[in-house]
């Protein structure tokens, strides 16, 4: 009789009910990665954990690794990726296989391909972002999250005096997801955001242009609000006098000042645009301007002492100044100049009454010219064209008039 074995029965029955090894589908699973590789194919993966230095992902059916630094947008702190984790967790996004090691198995994948379509943003649209940074004076605030991430990352700031209170932006928290008005875009295509669409000029670089330029400004003067001045008839000016500023002038400034008129419209250099106070701080540089005002007869005066006055205007001014007294305001005739500088550039100048030389602000009722366009304009004239301006500023010999430029005349001059 033959004695059983039973320790080679249960070796038999374990092969026999045994279920399928899930390595047997891991040769394939590489095979497949390797294939990919080979090709250069992109593939989806998906985002499963974080690591100090980048993501846990699956491709192709098998565990991966990405670095921060390969991921399909970039951060300019590896810390930021730790906040946005929560809100990218198991969403899809592209890559290449960067290298597969079987022994042990190894898989690195790229995700800095281009994969992403460009956003178009609505000016005044409210879009949802994550909190990914706080400064003392903004939030660096991700809206990619708004578009579940479709477009990438759309990292925007939103500054702390766009804030009604400043309690307001003390309560908000790195990692929340908050609500902001898309305002548009800084010059430097920085993405601004904010809470309403009122003030966002002051943030989007419009109002930095004005920097060193002379502006039209308003006087509003009235017995209730006092003095005030209004740049387009929307934005807060000031016009501070102190020594720093006007030297040894502050005394004359200050009497050109009392004598003021509601509605008087004043020629101001723009010396800072300060966003904190959403106000336009100016310097009163337009000496015909202030010699007018202080010449004023706000009270009625006796004859003799009106050609007192007027003797002493006239005493402190040349005749070539007082010949351009008259300018400000009015319509002129400028004649387009080419010179040639000694590294054989060619410039455009400006001449007026043959004389005079000009400085020219290009404007339009319904465009705003850019620096860029202005440049583009200035190439295309030509020498001996004859245009029409409205003098703004007299300094010297140098007068800076307003050219008002048609629609035809800029699409002629600026994009033909």
């Amino acid at each position: 009789m033959k004695w059983i074995d039973w320790d080679e029965m249960k070796k038999g029955l374990n092969v026999m009910f045994k279920p399928p090894e899930k390595d047997s589908y891991l040769p394939k699973l590489i095979e497949n990665l390797e294939q990919q590789k080979e090709e250069d194919n992109s593939l989806p993966f998906k985002i499963l954990d974080i690591k100090e230095k980048g993501f846990i992902v699956k491709v192709g059916g098998l565990y991966a690794y990405i670095s921060f630094f390969h991921m399909p947008w970039q951060y300019a702190h590896s810390e930021l990726w730790k906040v946005v984790f929560p809100f990218i967790k198991e969403k899809v996004f592209f890559c290449k296989i960067h290298r597969i090691s079987k022994y042990p198995l190894s898989i690195l994948v790229d995700g800095g391909i281009p994969q992403f379509r460009t956003a178009v943003l609505m000016e005044d649209e409210k879009y949802e972002g994550v909190v990914l940074k706080k400064t003392s004076d903004y939030l660096c605030v991700d809206i990619g999250f708004d578009f579940a991430w479709r477009f990438g990352s759309l990292p925007g700031i939103c500054y702390k005096d766009d804030f009604e209170k400043v309690e307001m932006f003390n309560d908000q928290k790195i990692g929340e997801v908050v609500k902001l008005c898309f305002l548009g875009y800084s010059n430097n295509k920085q993405i601004i955001l904010g809470n309403s669409s009122n003030d966002k000029d002051w943030y989007t670089g419009v109002l930095d242009d004005l920097l060193g330029t002379v502006c039209s400004v308003k006087v509003i003067k009235t017995p209730d609000a006092g003095l005030h001045f209004l740049y387009d008839d929307q934005y807060a000016a000031s016009l501070p006098v102190t020594s720093l500023i006007y030297k040894e002038n502050t005394s004359r400034i200050n009497h050109a000042i009392k004598n003021l008129k509601h509605g008087d419209v004043l020629h101001c250099k723009v010396e800072k645009v300060d966003r904190t106070k959403k106000v336009l701080r100016l310097k009163w540089e337009t000496f015909s301007e202030i010699e007018g005002i202080i010449s004023r007869n706000i009270f009625p005066k006796k004859d003799h002492l009106i050609r007192t006055e007027n003797a002493q205007l006239r005493s402190r001014l040349d005749e070539a100044t007082l010949n351009k007294l008259g300018f400000v305001g009015k319509s002129v005739h400028v004649e387009v100049v080419k010179k040639q500088d000694v590294k054989g550039r060619i410039r455009t100048t400006y001449r007026i009454g043959g004389v005079y030389h000009g400085k020219m602000i290009v404007a339009n009722e319904c465009y705003r010219i850019t620096e860029k366009e202005k440049k583009q304009i200035e190439q295309n004239l030509q020498e001996g064209d004859i245009l029409t301006g409205e003098v703004v500023h007299v300094e010297g010999q140098l007068i800076t008039f307003r050219w008002n430029i048609t629609e035809d005349e800029l699409m002629r001059f600026c994009y033909y």
